[in-house]
């Protein structure tokens, strides 16, 4: 029911919360129940936005007036005023629920951070590309599902083929730039099949 770029801008604001709480915080699991929050403001965000713009009817209250940008700046305000940095705040974990090897010291965040960089841009090329064709006008309710699908199933094909590779921050980069490149060189991967691009970024992580 909502546009493919809310769900795509989605993903970009949650990788960011995600990251930002790993840095502040510096600990696994509060970044991910952090994260998990900002995801149920998000679709809270956008969800109000949807009825405001059913109530009204009118131009001046649509979600793409309002923006992407209150949207993200909706979630970040909700999450990081109940941030502490001494692991202890409520709302994300409690300290004795927190394993001391997802604890992060300050001689590894920086590093830690870079790989997670490059791993997240992988992930949003990705997206990106599997999610650039807009069904939404598809005369055929039932293509334009049958496509989502595919595409959601094959990035959890490509992300699971992703997960195998030794990590490793130069080849991470080597593959956003394969991808980059790919896109800029005139081939353009998203005019690419789900399976024809499916193939293409195996080749890419296991070249």
């Amino acid at each position: 029911m909502y546009s493919v770029q809310w769900i795509l801008y989605g993903i970009v604001v949650v990788g960011h919360v995600y990251t930002m709480l790993l840095h502040k915080t510096r600990c696994i699991e509060s970044a991910k129940a952090g994260t998990t929050r900002a995801i149920g403001l998000y679709i809270e965000f956008i969800t109000q936005l949807s009825m405001i713009d059913m109530t009204y009817n009118s131009s001046v209250y649509t979600p793409y007036t309002i923006g992407c940008k209150d949207a993200a700046q909706f979630v970040y305000k909700k999450i990081f005023p109940d941030i502490h940095t001494d692991y202890t705040q409520s709302d994300f974990v409690s300290t004795s629920n927190i394993q001391t090897n997802n604890r992060l010291s300050q001689s590894n965040i920086d590093r830690y951070l870079e790989v997670l960089h490059e791993y997240k841009q992988i992930i949003q090329n990705m997206i990106i590309v599997l999610f650039s064709k807009d069904m939404e006008d598809s005369p055929n309710v039932e293509i334009s599902v049958s496509y989502y699908n595919d595409a959601l199933s094959i990035l959890l094909q490509l992300n699971n083929v992703l997960e195998q590779k030794p990590i490793n921050i130069s080849s991470y980069r080597n593959i956003v730039s394969t991808q980059c490149d790919n896109h800029m060189s005139g081939v353009n991967t998203s005019q690419m099949t789900l399976e024809e691009y499916s193939t293409w970024m195996i080749s890419t992580i296991f070249p």
